[in-house]
């Protein structure tokens, strides 16, 4: 029995795997993770921020300072490779959260609460 339910997921992964929302996602992600101009403003906003953290605990950071760190989140989250990965997200995250519905209702339980990885600290 068990082995025959492993199967029966195995075979809906790749069921779901395969929907062309979830293929949108997948390719979003990997143009999010490829594109060189954005991975730069990543990397810059990364940097501008660990440098800012340093000024705050200083005591010298201004308002210049954090106009600049908003001016750089504009543009990674204006990007339209990241504008594209959001929104394939979210219609991915709702199409997921329909197919929980159905099985978590044959079930008789929440479904992706019980098959989420369980921590070993017991969190």
């Amino acid at each position: 029995m068990e082995a025959a339910l492993r199967d029966s997921a195995k075979k809906f992964a790749g069921v779901v795997r395969r929907e062309r929302v979830i293929r949108r996602f997948f390719e979003a992600r990997e143009a999010f993770e490829g594109n060189s101009e954005l991975y730069a403003l990543r990397v810059e906003y990364t940097r501008l921020v660990h440098e800012l953290r340093g000024k705050q605990s200083e005591g010298t950071l201004a308002e210049d300072d954090v106009a600049e760190l908003r001016e750089l989140e504009q543009k990674v989250n204006g990007h339209d490779v990241t504008k594209e990965l959001s929104e394939a997200q979210v219609q991915a995250g709702e199409m997921l959260q329909r197919c929980n519905t159905v099985i978590s209702e044959r079930l008789g339980f929440d479904y992706a609460s019980s098959a989420a990885a369980q921590r070993s600290c017991g969190c």
